[in-house]
């Protein structure tokens, strides 16, 4: 099954994790395109480590390295306005592939070419096991039965749609992901999700306290939501 497919990857200025999900970029086709969009100002263990090793690992693939500055909603703009691809997948720099992943993506996209298409998301062995588990089952909610599912999960749509939307907002302090699903819901745009998991990391839990990152992202989340839903029932002529 035929996709044209860029994946675009942000990453800050010192983004070891790009490392090992090359390693999962190494094992698909040739012809995906794979732009790493990276900051203006990475650092020099960035230039003399981590971008010679992705270089390295994904040495014949259809890679194109693109900067911008610092801020994922710029860096996300930016390598789709670079991309050739009919569909655009946005991954983040800490994700994890696995075998079926790039195989039920293309199903998704040859059968509801006009959605946006996300992931079920499950965190990596990098965080208080049995407390992420709790996290997960919240975003399960969240995404499925919200209809609000976050970049972590892998959001893809043609290129088109994601122009149609605006792309993402640059002009927030946070939630530019959020923020951009509401977008394409007030767009009409329908939403799927790919009964597969992607993983990403969870060592921001481990760091900076699984009570205190929890709420804290739950508390941004909601002070978005509220508005952010508002306009969505006023595009529906509910309201």
């Amino acid at each position: 099954m035929d996709v044209s497919l860029s994946i675009i990857i942000p990453s800050g200025p010192s983004e070891k994790a790009l490392e090992y999900l090359s390693d999962d970029l190494a094992e698909l086709e040739n012809n995906i395109e794979i732009i790493l969009v990276h900051s203006e100002d990475a650092d020099f263990e960035f230039w003399s480590e981590i971008k010679p090793k992705v270089d390295r690992i994904l040495s014949g693939k259809n890679v194109r390295w693109i900067a911008a500055k610092q801020g994922r909603a710029c860096q996300l703009n930016v390598g789709a306005a670079h991309a050739t691809g009919s569909f655009l997948w946005f991954l983040h720099a800490d994700s994890v592939l696995g075998t079926d992943t790039m195989q039920l993506l293309k199903t998704a996209l040859h059968n509801q070419p006009s959605s946006m298409h996300y992931f079920k998301l499950a965190f990596s062995n990098d965080g208080p096991s049995f407390l992420m588990k709790v996290n997960e089952m919240a975003v399960r909610f969240r995404s499925k039965l919200l209809g609000m599912p976050f970049g972590d999960q892998g959001f893809c749509l043609t290129k088109s749609l994601f122009e149609f939307v605006g792309g993402y907002p640059e002009n927030l302090p946070y939630g530019e992901d959020h923020v951009f699903v509401w977008r394409v819901r007030q767009a009409g745009i329908p939403l799927h999700c790919i009964q597969e998991k992607l993983f990403t990391s969870a060592r921001k839990y481990t760091s900076n306290g699984w009570v205190k990152t929890t709420v804290t992202h739950n508390k941004l989340w909601m002070k978005q939501a509220i508005p952010e839903a508002m306009k969505y029932i006023q595009s529906r002529g509910i309201l």
